[in-house]
């Protein structure tokens, strides 16, 4: 009997025995019985017997994880505490899984043990002679003792196994709503092809590259001609991107030049899953494209990890096994000797902190391609102001769509309103799970939450006094284009948002209109902020991104340059391109610099201001988020986890930004590390009380804190 520690996807941090007749590979994909339950775990070791009683392993398939992608996932469980198990679950082929043999069938000798074998051996042949079978099916047709004559007849070349192949297929652009036209090739200048250069010197060892660049610098034909020399050495490339919106830029640019890429992403089928893993797994296909799930494939030789939009926080996994796909990239580079390059033309503090330190290796792009100037910025104060669309936007629009340009608006709050009340009582229709105030959808008529997804229809009178209610609060992204629409009678405005991404049919029809300069003005939440390059858009509008601001959150500056920033460089991609940022705080610094471009002002004051206050990069900092339906318990628990970090420094315990949310209340305390060795001491504590700690979500270096 063999006895195997097997890592499961449970939140314990623990490896479970179970035991097989039959030897095990490490990393082998197997199923086994769980508290009731069958799970998908990962062989981690070989082990001896254990005193209690241990169950034994119910399925084993051919699949099996690399010792690359083992040692990740043991480093992922060090830096974030969750069970390597999890993270091992992100590494499994997708799609379905094969059996160690899928099916038997009778071989020409073996047919005549139909009549000369044993009664059970003319049984488990006859049967065979009908068709192949799985293992499984036999076991049911003839008991599990036939296992014993299924290796004798296989030892014997009896019966032979074999693997059916499953239906592998590719991703296609054409099915995708993002689509872009044909991207013709730029030439990069000297600070581009210098990049360039010296980020082919460091391929074939570990290193970590900050590509730097002002937003329209050729950044992703840099990293093209990177690419090329990787592939012309026989190495492999993961390209990330933020979000599956922002795959079919790169993908153009991608498949026309090395042909096969390989996109991977949760809206694709099993067999596409299926197949893309595969191809990367047998060296078939040298190129992995997609958001952070794509970090995972099995990615032969691998030399380069290019991580694009390095600041997006979409990059951060928040459900369970947590991670920022910086530091596993990072982490994955180490092990596989591969070289990582973090492209942006807005770097978040801590990437570029690190660069400035000397531990990434930083290459400045300071100019447009063709060198087109940067958009010229204006900042309009709105706090007088009754109208949503200031006149000097107005006046620039109807400039730009005289000369035939077309105009890109930002207003990042989908709806029409903010909150839907009754003017007589006050009452306010809030959701039932998460106590925030419900947002009006205008052209569908319903009220939603924008965290839960709760909706409802909108009352026509209080519940409480019987008055009309209405929409009122902070507008939304549905009443500016009824504005832009009353004013601009003549121009087709057009809106895009989550709530029109949620048809791929009418979400593709817009893009392709707004790229064929049949719509006059695009107006849209962070979706059209990125990852697009719209080659008639000579004016940018960036409406209101206060709301950033107005969080409690110590990256909230951070945020709204990076935003506005990203934003005004979709203007003047051909032409010289201008922007407007409408803000009710003009003052604000993260609002003036980004107006102006300035990323290195922007970055020395709030990396002063980080320093003072003791925030990330000067200190690692650990979020403790406790969560709990009934509010008395929620207070208990954060007491408990609170005396239990009596040695620790500290901030809180205190309710979240979102005291409930999904009909949990929400508390969290903040633990700051200045050294390694206090870090150690944490990780001791937290897996002797894991007890105490269950139900918790332990978040190391959290990018928001909301």
């Amino acid at each position: 009997m063999n006895y195997y520690k097997v890592a499961l996807p449970v939140p314990i941090p623990s490896l479970f025995t179970y035991y097989s007749e039959e030897q095990i590979q490490p990393g082998t994909i197997v199923r086994v019985n769980f508290r009731g339950k069958t799970l998908q775990g990962v062989v981690w070791e070989r082990t001896l017997p254990e005193e209690f009683q241990v169950k034994p392993i119910l399925t084993i398939y051919q699949e099996r994880i690399s010792h690359q992608m083992m040692r990740l996932a043991e480093k992922l469980e060090e830096i974030y505490l969750h069970p390597r198990g999890m993270y091992a679950q992100l590494m499994v082929p997708p799609g379905r899984l094969s059996p160690d043999i899928k099916k038997f069938a009778p071989t020409p000798e073996g047919i005549f043990c139909a009549i000369d074998g044993n009664e059970t051996e003319k049984k488990l042949i006859t049967l065979l002679l009908k068709v192949p079978y799985t293992k499984t099916y036999i076991r049911r047709k003839l008991g599990k003792r036939i296992d014993y004559y299924l290796r004798k007849l296989l030892s014997l070349s009896f019966i032979i196994g074999f693997e059916e192949e499953s239906k592998l297929t590719s991703w296609s652009g054409k099915r995708d709503p993002y689509l872009f036209p044909q991207i013709p090739h730029a030439e990069i200048d000297i600070e581009g092809k210098n990049a360039a250069e010296e980020i082919k010197k460091s391929l074939g060892k570990f290193s970590t590259h900050l590509l730097f660049g002002v937003t329209g610098s050729g950044k992703s034909f840099v990293l093209l001609d990177v690419i090329e020399e990787v592939i012309n050495k026989g190495g492999g490339v993961i390209y990330l991107v933020p979000e599956i919106s922002m795959v079919p830029f790169p993908y153009q640019l991608l498949s026309k030049k090395f042909g096969n890429v390989e996109v991977i992403h949760s809206l694709q089928t099993r067999g596409m899953k299926s197949g893309s893993w595969e191809r990367l797994k047998r060296g078939e296909s040298k190129i992995a494209l997609g958001p952070r799930s794509a970090l995972f494939a099995p990615v032969k030789n691998l030399m380069l990890i290019v991580v694009d939009e390095e600041h997006d926080l979409s990059y951060d996994q928040e459900t369970s096994p947590r991670y920022r796909t910086l530091d596993v990239a990072i982490e994955r580079a180490k092990i596989e000797d591969a070289t990582v390059v973090l492209s942006t033309a807005t770097p978040s503090i801590e990437t570029y902190y690190r660069a400035k330190k000397g531990e990434f290796a930083l290459h400045k792009i300071t100019r447009r391609l063709n060198n087109l100037p940067l958009p010229r910025a204006a900042v309009i104060s709105m706090r007088k102001k009754k109208h949503l669309i200031s006149d000097e936007f107005a006046r620039a629009l109807e400039e730009e769509y005289a000369r035939g340009n077309q105009a890109l608006v930002l207003m990042n709050r989908r709806g029409f309103s903010s909150y839907y009340y009754c003017p007589q009582c006050g009452y306010v229709a809030l959701c039932p799970h998460c106590e925030i105030p419900l947002t009006y959808h205008k052209e569908e008529n319903y009220l939603e939450c924008h965290y839960c997804g709760y909706r409802e229809q909108p009352p026509s009178v209080c519940p409480h006094c019987d008055s009309e209610m209405k929409p009122a609060g902070a507008p939304g992204l549905q009443r500016l284009v009824e504005s832009f629409r009353d004013r601009f009678p003549d121009l087709r405005v057009e809106r895009f948002d989550a709530d029109v991404g949620r048809s791929k049919k009418r979400a593709r029809q817009i893009l392709r209109d707004f790229y064929d300069g049949k719509i006059n003005v695009l107006v849209g939440t962070q979706l059209i902020s990125k990852g697009h390059n719209f080659p008639g858009v000579t004016l940018v509008g960036v409406f209101f991104p206060d709301l950033l601001l107005n969080f409690p959150d110590f990256t909230a500056s951070e945020r709204t340059f990076q935003l506005i920033t990203q934003m005004i460089g979709r203007a003047g991609r051909t032409v010289e391109g201008k922007a407007f940022v409408q803000t009710n705080f003009p003052e604000h610094h993260a609002i003036k610099l980004a107006a102006e471009q300035d990323y290195e002002a922007f970055f020395l004051r709030e990396i002063e201001l980080r320093r003072k206050l003791l925030y990330p990069p000067f200190v690692k900092l650990v979020r403790i988020l406790i969560e709990d339906k009934d509010r008395k318990n929620l207070g208990e628990k954060s007491r408990k986890i609170f005396e239990l970090l009596k040695d620790f420094r500290k901030r809180g315990p205190a309710m979240a930004p979102f005291k409930k949310l999904a009909g949990k209340w929400r508390a969290h305390i903040f633990v700051e590390f200045e050294g390694e060795s206090h870090w150690e001491e944490f990780k001791k504590l937290y897996r002797q009380n894991f007890h105490i700690f269950r139900g918790t979500s332990i978040i190391v270096s959290p990018s928001q804190v909301l």
